[in-house]
Order: structure tokens, then sequence, then C-alpha cells
């Protein structure tokens, strides 16, 4: 979760900030993270990743609800009150980046069926594999647009945030194939193209690096030899 949330401090960085700046979207961007995570494992959710569910196996479902649903509003709190005159847009962000991960999707599941409303029985065949690349590329462009960069350069570090995000996605699959860590190369290569090679883009690169050394394990064939 924490290199999704380093994305918004890495790309206000690559565009002429200070990492401080960024840190009350790289704090809502961990809290988001934090909801999601709160709630995988429960019905409706789609497919789990890699250590999912930890939280509702522990505590049972109705604690990881409320856990979750504390986490969304103090997330949403910060964006808010403490990004300026993009609070409104990142806001707005936030909420759409929340609803592809899933959390929405599997209340109004619960919802539905505590109605007694028929809800379709699915496999997790028939599940779609969940990612948080929306919650990186909301990182990175808010980064970005909080110290000011112009609307380019913060197109860019979004897609960036993006490839970056997939590829994590990728990579906490459980077992991840050769056909999944390749994919998650060709992501991690167009992020850095996107980032560039000038000096302030230092760190954001060092973030996207960390992406492919998350999982050594896996991955060493594909990322760590020529």
């Amino acid at each position: 979760m924490a290199q999704r949330a380093l994305l918004a401090p890495a790309a206000a960085v690559r565009c002429g900030g200070e990492p401080r700046d960024a840190i009350p979207v790289a704090s809502a961007v961990a809290l988001l993270s934090g909801a999601v995570c709160c709630h995988l494992g429960l019905e409706g959710m789609p497919l789990a990743r890699a250590a999912a569910g930890e939280v509702c196996r522990r505590h049972g479902p109705v604690l990881a609800i409320l856990a979750g649903d504390a986490l969304l509003p103090m997330a949403m709190s910060i964006l808010s009150s403490e990004c300026g005159r993009h609070s409104v847009m990142l806001v707005d962000a936030a909420a759409v980046a929340m609803g592809a991960t899933g959390v929405l999707g599997s209340l109004s599941f619960l919802v539905r069926r505590r109605e007694g409303d028929p809800v379709p029985v699915e496999d997790e065949g028939d599940q779609g594999l969940m990612g948080l690349s929306p919650l990186a590329r909301l990182a990175a462009r808010g980064g970005a647009l909080v110290v000011g960069a112009p609307e380019e350069l913060a197109d860019d570090c979004a897609l960036a945030g993006l490839c970056a995000g997939r590829a994590l996605d990728l990579l906490e699959s459980d077992g991840p194939g050769r056909e999944q860590l390749f994919e998650a190369r060709t992501e991690l290569d167009r992020a850095r193209e996107l980032v560039g090679s000038a000096p302030e883009a230092r760190l954001f690169r060092d973030v996207i690096d960390t992406v492919g050394r998350h999982f050594p394990s896996r991955s060493d064939e594909l990322f760590f030899q020529s």
C-alpha cells in the first residue's frame, strides 16, 4: 500500500515541488487503500489478491465493514480540506477510484442480499480481478496538481502512476506467472518513459523501480537480469 501512496510526493518532486507538499494526497491514498484492505474478503468483492481478506478473517465482516467505512470519510476530509484549489477535483477523482476498486459494489451486494433481493451467485472464476491502479493514478496526479504542475505534466504523472499501479496489481496476484511478469515489466517501462530522466524525476523512478523488487523471489529473472 505504501508504494501507491509514495507516488504522490514522487510526482510533486518530479514537477518541481517539495515532497511534503503532497503529504495530504499521500495520506488520503493510504487511507483509501486501507479501506479496500478492510473490505477484501467480503461477499461481492472481486477476486482477491495475495493476502486478501486478513481483516475480515481476524475480526469478522461487521468490524471489517465499519473499519473500512471509517477510513473513507477520513480520506475525503483530508482531500477536501488540505489540497487547496484542487480539493473538489481530487475528492471527485477519489470517489471514482474507489468505485473502480469494487468496494461500492460489494456494499451494494450486501444491502441487496439483506433486503431479500435476488443476487447472482458468482464463482471465483467469474469475478474480475480487482486492482488498485486507480488509487495509484490518483496519488500521482494529485501530487503533481498540488504543486501547481501544468496540465500536460500532471497527465504524464497520472499515466505513469497508473502504469506503476497496474504493474503492482499484476505482481500482487497470487502466484504471478511469466505472462503476468512480462506485462508488469512492460507497464514499468512505460512508466519510466513517461517520467523521463531529469534529475527531479529520480524519486519517481526509484518508486517505480521498487515495484519490481517488491516480489524478488518471483521476479528476479525478469527484473534483475539483462
